[in-house]
């Protein structure tokens, strides 16, 4: 079913491509002649629309399928080889067939010369042509077993199972013809039951993949020594190994602080975690812009930061002081008031100043 995807033109349609609109619905007439020349004017409109413009501009245009423009052009391209295929006596839907990639080019060969011999060849026979000269479809392989690793199964629901297993694909691409071996070994010394099969030989598929992986780790190994400057790699691998052993210790030593907060054993445990911050903090200000952790950027703007904000907040402490101290001297030399005699007289009973 044709879903039509824009309901009006292109804001600037091209003029090659109207008239190549205009003269497809003139040729609407099915007839075979008209049909080719519909694919020629398609196969050029293809071109001109460009990559991803002709789906939207055919449904635009004609509310046609992919498909069917295929058919048309197909049919050209066809009769640019076989120029009579215009005047034999087939059905539209024969010629579709007969031009289509996937059609053997033997088939297509003994339509074309029965119907130029005259022949009338339905459609139902261009199908069975064409079905009799497409290659039979591979059978799928069927999965093999290892006849060493199936002497070791003594039933046959054991060895059913084992060969259902090595026929999934993960098994079929990872375990060897020769290591079927040793996976039925394991699986009969081990008296691992047959339904158990699957769950046992996908571990053992896991833990191959670990020591695969531990190899290549060695391999990397001697890859990186080949480059200067290799032992940073090393140095950062074991601070982090040392790390996670170093948060464990301090989140047991938490729990144990709440519950003996003045045991002597802690002694000067606290010295020590500050030595380590501080080192912590020097690495982390000496990494500063040039690390490649966004944290540790983010961590040496903060400090920065914090460092300047510390020496303004000494300048402003200084600043009060200095005002306290000049507010205190105001006030130690202002003079008593000359009326003031000292005596406590109110106000109201003594005399006015002369």
């Amino acid at each position: 079913m044709s879903h039509r995807t824009a309901d009006r033109p292109p804001a600037s349609p091209d003029p090659v491509l109207a008239e190549h609109a205009a003269a497809i619905r003139r040729l609407g007439k099915l007839v075979v002649e008209d049909v080719i020349e519909i694919g020629r004017r398609l196969a050029e409109a293809k071109e001109i629309a460009g990559h991803g413009n002709f789906l939207p501009w055919l449904e635009h245009e004609f509310g046609w399928s992919v498909s069917t423009a295929e058919n048309y052009i197909n049919l050209f391209k066809l009769s640019a080889k076989f120029p009579i295929v215009g005047n034999l006596n087939l059905d539209l839907r024969s010629l579709y067939m007969l031009a289509a990639p996937s059609t053997p080019a033997e088939a297509r060969a003994e339509i074309i010369a029965r119907a130029e011999a005259g022949e009338q060849v339905t459609v139902a026979e261009v199908k069975t042509a064409i079905a009799k000269r497409k290659p039979e479809p591979k059978p799928k392989r069927k999965p093999t077993v290892n006849p060493a690793a199936a002497a070791f199964f003594v039933n046959e629901d054991q060895l059913h199972a084992f060969a259902g297993v090595m026929s999934l694909p993960a098994p079929r691409r990872f375990i060897t013809y020769e290591q079927q071996v040793d996976v039925a070994k394991e699986l009969t010394e081990g008296n691992i039951r047959a339904a158990s099969y699957q769950p046992y030989i996908a571990d053992w598929l896991r833990q191959a993949g670990k020591l695969q992986g531990r190899i290549d780790a060695a391999e990397r190994d001697d890859f990186y020594k080949e480059f200067p400057g290799y032992e940073i790699r090393d140095e950062v691998a074991a601070v982090k190994s040392v790390a996670r052993s170093f948060d464990a210790s301090l989140l047991k030593l938490e729990d144990l602080w709440k519950k003996f907060p003045d045991n002597p054993f802690f002694g000067d445990i606290g010295s020590t975690l500050d030595g380590v911050i501080n080192m912590i903090r020097q690495y982390r200000r000496a990494a500063g812009e040039r690390s490649a952790d966004m944290t540790e950027r983010d961590l040496a703007r903060l400090w920065e930061l914090e460092r300047k904000t510390k020496q303004q907040e000494g300048i402003i402490t200084e600043l009060r002081r200095e005002i306290e101290e000049a507010t205190a001297a105001a006030k130690s030399s202002k003079k008593p008031d000359p009326a003031d005699d000292g005596l406590d007289i109110p106000k109201c009973l003594r005399r006015a100043a002369p």
